[in-house]
């Protein structure tokens, strides 16, 4: 089962956001990431996010990823207990 993502990702002097399909069994860590939350309060994020949203970095087969939303949000959605991320 493929679940639907908002990646961040810087494009030259801008960020973009795209949609990606990831599978959940592939996911090995998910961690907030602070640093994108003060480039959206700044205004250098795309204008459609809200000044409320928080980002993770996913790491999927060894691939890292930003996504949009906060952790907790994004466990649920790809349907994860967080005690299966710690496989080791």
């Amino acid at each position: 089962m493929l679940v639907k993502l908002t990646e961040i990702q810087k494009n030259g002097i801008e960020w973009e956001l795209n949609e990606i399909f990831v599978n959940p069994e592939h996911i090995s860590m998910v961690k907030e990431v602070k640093f994108l939350q003060k480039l959206n309060e700044g205004g250098y994020l795309p204008k459609n996010l809200d000044i409320d949203h928080r980002f993770s970095r996913i790491v999927v087969k060894s691939r890292p990823f930003l996504v949009v939303g906060a952790p907790e949000f994004i466990a649920r959605k790809l349907r994860i207990n967080p005690k299966q991320l710690l496989r080791g």
